[in-house]
């Protein structure tokens, strides 16, 4: 009006009897509320961004506790449907003319060869033998009855030379591993196998969280020479494991695979390690979708550990971020150029944290 109307107003002899008002603060006026608006939207629309992320981390929780409790009751059906089998095994076995059999007094004229493999065949060897007659050589134990319940691994621990074991291969999968594997920790087995040489963990982390629950974990001396644990969720298990003094001094070869969910993380530091002199083979890998993390002042001292005279043949880390300084790339690149034969892993970068 004042650009346009009046103008022309003027021009034909129109004069005003006052002051025309200023329409500088009545726009002023409108900017600071179109400002005001602008700024309440916005913080409508972050407070409904905070309110949805709320609202999905509420329901991720709630996700998860379903699945753990699924987890619980898949483990619970697991282990009621495995003495069922074991009583309707044992019905079956009471049933045949077999079980008729002295195998105590038979066992006493068999080679150990030929009574290890009666014993490992038929349970109603154990069902009889409640105290050993004989105590039997089993170098390699790499399989267990589906059927094993605790008063049959009681005879089996009993049964068994425990100097005589060379390899031991456990899949915590199977109820009568996790039997056996838990008598042969509370009757203190392990420190009696001085010749054990391999020693293999596999499992989900549901088992070995329900192992590590009856307080179990076997402790390893410094005779094993090759190790080989995956599966895990936690690494305090492992370093439970691996906490007696000198454990790792004749170790050549180590594998490690955790497992990993989506979202979550598992990092490996320098407390969980101990130098390893004898090192030919390590390799770590994951079980999932999340991150498997490697310090890199452990990894430079796994390097560094390994002697001269030994020499790395095989590291894999492909899985695994090592993070840490990049102050400290050179010196890991130089340790792995130290080992001339080794193969897989040559070059290692280090992320910053």
């Amino acid at each position: 009006w004042s650009q346009r109307v009046l103008p022309g107003m003027l021009h034909m002899g129109y004069r005003p009897s006052g002051v025309l008002p200023s329409l500088e603060e009545p726009l002023t006026k409108l900017a600071d509320g179109q400002l005001l608006a602008l700024e309440f939207i916005q913080g409508l629309k972050h407070d409904n961004a905070v309110l949805q992320i709320q609202s999905l981390e509420e329901n991720q929780r709630e996700i998860r506790r379903k699945i753990a409790l699924l987890e619980d009751e898949a483990y619970n059906a697991e282990e009621r449907r495995s003495k069922l089998r074991q009583e309707l095994h044992r019905r079956q076995m009471h049933s045949r003319p077999i079980s008729r059999v002295h195998f105590a007094t038979v066992l006493t004229f068999l080679c150990n060869a030929d009574a290890a493999s009666l014993v490992c065949s038929c349970m109603t060897v154990l069902d009889q033998c409640r105290e050993p007659c004989r105590t039997l050589n089993f170098p390699n134990v790499t399989s267990v009855h589906r059927n094993l319940t605790l008063s049959y691994a009681l005879r089996v621990v009993n049964m068994i030379t425990m100097p005589s074991v060379l390899s031991l291969t456990v899949d915590l999968g199977k109820s009568g591993w996790r039997v056996l594997l838990s008598t042969l920790c509370s009757q203190g087995s392990f420190a009696s196998m001085s010749s054990l040489r391999r020693l293999s963990i596999t499992g989900s982390s549901i088992y070995w969280d329900r192992f590590d629950d009856t307080n179990s974990l076997p402790l390893l001396h410094s005779a094993v020479q090759e190790l080989h644990l995956s599966g895990f969720g936690r690494l305090d298990l492992i370093g439970r494991l691996l906490e007696c003094p000198g454990t790792l001094n004749a170790l050549r070869k180590l594998e490690l695979s955790p497992e990993i969910r989506h979202g979550q993380e598992l990092e490996m530091n320098q407390d969980l390690l101990k130098p390893m002199p004898a090192l030919k083979f390590i390799s770590f890998s994951k079980q999932g979708v999340g991150n498997f993390v490697l310090d890199a002042e452990l990894v430079l001292e796994i390097l560094r550990a390994v002697t001269s005279d030994t020499q790395l043949e095989h590291f894999h880390a492909a899985e695994a971020i090592v993070r840490g300084s990049p102050e400290l790339q050179p010196a890991i690149n130089k340790e792995l150029a130290r080992h001339k034969k080794l193969q897989g892993t040559r070059t290692l970068f280090v992320l910053a944290r």
